[in-house]
């Protein structure tokens, strides 16, 4: 690899870094790395940190998304409207206690 080349991922890595809020930083980092273990072996040293930071900010993306009610939709739609999103307790009513 040239060393333009490597600016060029550097740079890269940079910019895709910087789109990170703190809010999501710390568990996308943990994530990335867990996901980023089992491929370090099989790709060149020289784009570990393009790997890394990609998973990292796909992570952290999909954290905001989730947050953001971005995939909503997304998620009741595979969960089926038949499908209940949390199963009723045996002997739990959903009515409110009786006041004594």
């Amino acid at each position: 690899m040239t060393d333009d080349q490597r600016k060029e991922i550097r740079d890269l890595v940079r910019h895709l870094g910087g789109t990170i809020g703190e809010t999501h930083y710390r568990v996308a980092h943990e994530a990335a790395e867990s996901v980023c273990s089992g491929v370090y072996e099989m790709i060149p040293a020289d784009v570990h940190d393009l790997v890394h930071e990609a998973a990292l900010v796909g992570y952290a993306t999909a954290l905001s998304d989730l947050e953001e009610g971005k995939l909503d939709d997304r998620v009741r739609g595979r969960l089926g409207e038949a499908a209940p999103i949390r199963p009723p307790i045996r002997g739990v009513t959903e009515e409110a206690p009786a006041q004594t």
